[in-house]
């Protein structure tokens, strides 16, 4: 859907005609109602808005959402004497079917997928986790809403909200993917509201099928930031202060954006990138800080005490990407301290712990993780991607607890993927097909040192295929 109206010559909005069919409706069963809503501006712009509900209330009131819809994209239509307001609807439904042949450490009932799971030996000498499993999904189809507004400032008013329906496991509930708003000026864009963290470079990133994009070796999160992007020749300067939501930070209580906010200084993130019409290089630094713990406690007599510790951790990406009209080489590297929150390996854990107070002081894990992607095609595509990562372990020896430990893959000493591709693209239809091997090297972590020793191979092999039907 794409609505461009003219509002220097927009004085009036008239409903012409407003139709609906209903098509059934039994007892306990949804209703079916497909409605019509159409206007007219005086300068004679047609606009409308037509759909299919399948909803569990009256058809009136299908219709009747369907005319506040399009008087809600009308109230764009104010006089701007720059250039005109609009708002577009595009988005995709994307079917997944991938067969695993073993278990998985996971999210999104599978699709993202993490590491091999590692051996449970079973009584009889068994692996309860060479289980292979095949399925299938549809909830990463997703809405997407661009739009734009009178100038503020002499900048060009922009912004984007989008949803699909990955938010849990086991469930389709629909989750906010991207929500901001941006101000462009002509060398200048300042970003506020939730996207792609700074690491997740948009142009930057491996062409595969798989919904991680490249993750555990890539970085994958989107969190609220605040985010000025500053454009010298062809430099570009970038300086973000990143918080934390859906993507976050593991700790005593679980994963959550409360180690951060108890911090009260945001990530901050600074990087450069430099390009032309055929090559692009780029370098990104992080630092964050998280407080874990509010107090501590001594486990014998329940006394409580205040604690200030804090943990403070950096990171550093480099990437670059060559590409012509038909081909393209993209590359990655990552060095990381507790980046688990960017769907990482990674974490940190508990160094030395006072006996009487409880009181704790951190490590950080550590590790460098890197990609290779080289795409070939348009209508027929094959893609190619290599990926390595390699754990540190912790910078300082460990306190002798695995729950004091938290994190993603700790006891991976290191892990690799292949993951070879092949698109095939038609007007607004895709067919992908994939293969993707994946090896985890698990092991046990030494708390003496913090390293993970006497590791072993793990292999998963996944099989995927993907239509998307693109809106």
């Amino acid at each position: 859907m794409h609505m461009n109206l003219d509002s220097r010559k927009l004085s009036a909005l008239r409903i012409e005609r407003s139709d609906m069919r209903k098509f059934y409706q039994k007892k306990n069963n949804p209703v079916i109602a497909n409605c019509e809503v159409r206007s007219r501006t005086q300068s004679g712009v047609n606009v409308s808005v037509t759909g299919l509900f399948r909803l569990r209330v009256n058809p009136t009131i299908a219709c009747a959402l369907a005319m506040t819809l399009l008087l809600t994209f009308s109230a764009f239509a104010q006089p701007s004497p720059d250039s005109p307001p609009w708002i577009k609807l595009n988005g995709y439904v994307r079917s997944d079917i991938f067969f695993d042949s073993r278990e998985t450490i996971n999210a999104v009932n599978g699709l993202f997928l993490f590491f091999p799971a590692p051996e449970n030996r079973l009584d009889d000498g068994k692996d309860a986790n060479n289980q292979p499993s095949l399925t299938m999904l549809a909830v990463t189809s997703r809405l997407n809403v661009t739009f734009r507004t009178p100038d503020i400032l002499n900048a060009k008013v922009n912004g984007r909200i989008e949803g699909d329906f990955t938010l849990y496991s086991g469930g389709t509930t629909m989750r906010l993917r991207h929500a901001y708003g941006q101000l462009a000026w002509e060398n200048t864009e300042l970003l506020l509201g939730q996207t792609w963290i700074p690491a997740f470079v948009e142009n930057c990133v491996p062409t595969v099928v798989g919904l991680a994009t490249g993750a555990p070796y890539q970085e994958f999160a989107r969190n609220p930031q605040i985010r000025l992007t500053q454009r010298v020749g062809k430099t570009e300067l970038l300086a973000a202060v990143v918080s934390q939501m859906d993507y976050a930070s593991p700790g005593p209580e679980g994963a959550s954006p409360v180690y951060m906010r108890r911090a009260v200084v945001p990530e901050i993130d600074l990087g450069a990138s430099f390009g032309n019409n055929h090559w692009l290089v780029g370098l990104l630094g992080s630092v964050k800080t998280l407080k874990p713990r509010t107090y501590t406690e001594n486990q014998e007599t329940n006394e409580k005490f205040n604690t200030s510790e804090m943990l403070t951790t950096f990171s550093v990406k480099g990437y670059g990407k060559y590409y012509r009209e038909k081909w393209e080489l993209k590359a990655g590297a990552t060095y990381g301290e507790n980046i688990s929150e960017n769907l990482m390996q990674g974490g940190y854990g508990v160094s030395t712990r006072d006996s009487l107070t409880g009181k704790e002081q951190y490590t950080a894990s550590s590790g460098i993780y890197s990609w290779l992607n080289f795409v070939y095609g348009k209508t027929w595509q094959g893609s190619l991607t290599l990926c390595y990562g390699q754990n540190f372990g912790f910078d300082k020896p460990l306190y002798p607890n695995n729950n004091l430990i938290w994190g993603r893959g700790l006891d991976i000493e290191k892990m690799y993927r292949i993951v070879p591709c092949l698109f095939y693209n038609i007007r607004k239809f895709q067919l992908a097909l994939e293969y993707e091997l994946n090896t985890a090297y698990y092991g046990t972590i030494n708390f003496q040192n913090g390293r993970v020793e006497n590791s072993h191979p793990i292999t998963n092999h996944r099989v995927a295929f993907a239509t998307t039907f693109f809106f």
